[in-house]
């Protein structure tokens, strides 16, 4: 479950007799006034209102090519999930798909509310959704709120050396680090191409939004919240496509974290943690091994002096060459010294001085106090929600098998592990082609549901699974026939454990 999330949600592809039975509301449409001569339409943003909490979230449609044949394509969502799931975001653990799921649930509940036909609610499903935003957020406990407060001021020190002190013709000079807020509760910023990084901790008198059951369970969710330094990686739909994370699927987590390993690997990154800059001046006896002219510099830019801006530097007679011969002598200070001249010395200083390259590594998975898991959150108080968002719906829908529940408990322990999931390209644009989602060939694969296979290979593939050997599932799609295998196999360090691959077989004839 990220904080917030935005993506498009698209509507299955169906004729215009089946679209027209869908009856998608029209209530978002503004006409507007296009050429004095023609109204034409758009999609405005609205509001729709949490069953669970009362705290909105906006959604608009999308047209499907020329506005004029008024066909919808889909839906955007702009929602802060746990807000609208348990009324606050104080304490969470990341889970994308999850997080979708509830958003498009909502958005569902919605559509059925203003006249949409139960085909028309069918026709949407979270797993065609396209991330455009995600927000993963990564909270570091501290003993107390002092201390989570002076995790924050080292950060936003370390984040700022990544400010500069160029000035631009025209333009001033651009930070892209800063901060919001006053005196003592600030929110720290920094924008780069392709994410954001926001910083900050809990302030329990802080003005906001959010829905608690009473004042005492307030109480306690900031007792815990305030002693975190929250971190969020805000990433951008260009990024999110570049690195193939840009669909629910890609965040499962299938015996591995790597999505949410890579979202916060961007932090360290930016801080340039693990440059090896150092945080207190060289020595003198240090600074010796450098030539007599890197000598000079370092000890201009050790004064807190534009680098750049020493006589030596300027003396050449051109900028492409002052700038070459700069590049060299960075490069020369910073493989001996660990210095970075390009950087005022000052803003080094401070920006390493914190200690964070110990501090910040990923946390792993949040987990709240057990006192707090329904009040978080977290796995339990999600899986209630989307529970209780399923029923709302069955409600407002024909009864059918679909509708029915089955209660956990009943549900024993699954026979296969999937350990960690390997999917090849071809498999996945077969997925693609025929919008069949992975999860549900995993989930089938992992309770023994073997697909295209005789009940003597059945019988065979559950006692092999029993056993730990490799067992093979086999899937019809369309032409095509996926395979899903799972094995035990040793990784790098010789520990031996369950992969799952999923590739693609010769078309079916």
């Amino acid at each position: 479950m990220a904080d917030s999330i935005e993506g498009f949600v698209s509507i299955a592809d169906m004729s215009d007799e089946q679209y027209e039975a869908c009856c998608f509301p029209g209530k978002m449409l503004r006409p507007v006034e296009l050429s004095g001569e023609s109204e034409d339409l758009f999609h405005r943003w609205f509001s729709v209102t949490s069953p669970l909490t009362g705290i909105s979230f906006k959604a608009k449609g999308q047209w499907r090519g020329n506005a004029r044949l008024l066909r919808l394509a889909g839906y955007r969502i702009m929602i802060n999930v746990p807000s609208c799931t348990i009324g606050n975001n104080c304490l969470l653990r990341n889970g994308v798909p999850a997080a979708c799921e509830l958003a498009v649930l909502m958005l569902k509940i919605w559509l059925r509310e203003q006249g949409a036909s139960p085909a028309g609610v069918d026709a949407i499903d979270f797993e065609r959704m396209r991330l455009t935003m995600v927000t993963p957020t990564f909270l570091h406990r501290y003993e107390t709120h002092a201390l989570a407060k002076a995790a924050r001021n080292a950060f936003q020190a370390a984040l700022e050396i990544r400010n500069s002190d160029k000035v631009r013709p025209g333009k001033g000079k651009k930070k892209k680090a800063f901060e919001v807020g006053d005196s003592e509760y600030r929110t720290g910023y920094m924008h780069e191409r392709g994410f954001d990084i926001c910083h900050y901790v809990k302030n329990r008198d802080t003005e906001t939004v959010a829905v608690y059951t009473d004042d005492e369970e307030r109480t306690a969710i900031y007792d815990e919240a305030e002693r975190y330094h929250r971190v969020e990686t805000k990433l951008h739909g260009a990024w999110l496509t570049e690195h193939q994370l840009d669909r629910p699927e890609d965040w499962r987590l299938y015996g591995q974290k790597r999505a949410y390993e890579k979202a916060y690997s961007i932090i360290r990154k930016t801080l340039r943690l693990d440059e090896g800059l150092r945080a207190t001046k060289p020595t003198e006896e240090e600074i010796q091994q450098l030539s007599a002219l890197d000598q000079t510099v370092l000890r201009w830019h050790l004064a807190d002096h534009d680098a750049q801006q020493h006589e030596c530097i300027l003396a050449k007679p051109t900028a492409l060459a002052r700038q070459q011969y700069f590049s060299d002598m960075k490069v020369r200070i910073m493989k001996k010294l660990h210095v970075d001249i390009s950087v005022r010395w000052l803003r080094q200083e401070r920006a390493m001085s914190g200690g964070l390259s110990a501090v910040l590594h990923y946390p792993g998975m949040y987990t709240p106090p057990p006192e707090l898991e329904m009040a978080a959150f977290s796995t339990d108080s999600v899986r209630n929600a989307i529970h209780e968002l399923k029923s709302i719906l069955a409600r407002m829908m024909p009864r059918n098998l679909s509708n029915l529940q089955l209660a956990a408990e009943a549900i024993d322990s699954p026979p296969i592990t999937l350990g960690s999931l390997v999917v090849s390209e071809r498999a996945r644009r077969a997925l693609d082609k025929y919008l069949m989602p992975l999860h549900k060939l995993l989930g089938c694969h992992m309770w023994g549901i073997f697909g295209d296979v005789s009940p003597d290979e059945a019988i065979q593939l559950s006692e092999a699974a029993r056993n730990k050997q490799p067992v093979t599932s086999r899937y019809a799609l369309g032409n095509f026939v996926i395979l899903v295998t799972t094995q035990y196999l040793a990784d790098s360090n010789g520990i031996i454990g369950p992969v799952t691959s999923v590739t693609h077989s010769a078309e079916r004839s």
